[in-house]
């Protein structure tokens, strides 16, 4: 009884931290906003990326900062966005090593990868990144081309925003887990179990959410 009193208080501040982390998460993402360089370039991010890709048309850049390619497009980059952006095209660059689940959407495979979204309909762009070609891709020619992705597999679509919500939802145990044990010192087991504990609470979250979305057809019915 006395180790179990003693262990009380260590739960107690446990869970107060599993849901001042979520808190956090979910706080983030409400107030989350892109923020424009120096440049003119937009940065967007996981939490912001569906409300400005969805409209307007986009000139996108996935890149990482130890990218050498993505280091030498920079200058070009920033006058692809001083001769776009006056024309109606908004010229943007997403992190990809941050924003691990808006790329797994994306299906980015390596850096730099540049895609052209119009309404939310997206275009892979695998021509020379040169600014010339860039911007006559951006203002004309990216009609001749196919969209990349079908309905299923459009970064926009249900299935794509519930594996970036998985996506998410993984790195955040996995940065629980490691605070958790850096923090409390919680044994291996332990931290796991707790992890274990966070994933059924978001999974079930997520289920009763798709549950809403989808909804069952005897229910509908009923419903009906």
């Amino acid at each position: 009884f006395v180790e179990l009193r003693a262990g009380i208080p260590s739960l107690v501040h446990m869970r107060t931290c599993l849901l001042l982390v979520l808190g956090i998460l979910l706080a983030l993402q409400g107030c989350a906003h892109a923020e424009e360089t120096g440049d003119g370039i937009i940065s967007i991010t996981s939490n912001d990326a569906d409300a400005l890709l969805t409209s307007g048309t986009w000139l996108v850049e996935f890149y990482a900062p130890w990218c050498g390619f993505c280091q030498r497009l920079e200058p070009t980059y920033a006058e692809v966005a001083a001769e776009l952006t006056p024309q109606g095209v908004k010229v943007a660059k997403i992190d990809g090593t941050k924003n691990q689940a808006l790329s797994a959407r994306f299906g980015v495979e390596g850096f730099p990868t540049i895609f052209h979204i119009h309404e939310g309909e997206v275009r892979s762009y695998d021509n020379d990144r040169t600014k010339e070609m860039m911007v006559w891709y951006a203002l004309h020619d990216w009609e001749k081309h196919k969209p990349a992705f079908g309905s299923l597999t459009a970064p926009f679509g249900i299935p794509k925003r519930g594996l970036g919500m998985l996506v998410e939802s993984a790195l955040t145990l996995q940065a629980l887990y490691d605070h958790m044990r850096q923090l409390y010192g919680l044994s291996q087991p332990v931290a796991i179990g707790i992890s274990l504990l966070a994933t059924i609470l978001i999974g079930t979250g997520l289920g009763f959410i798709l549950s809403l979305v989808f909804p069952h057809p005897a229910a509908r019915a009923k419903r009906d």
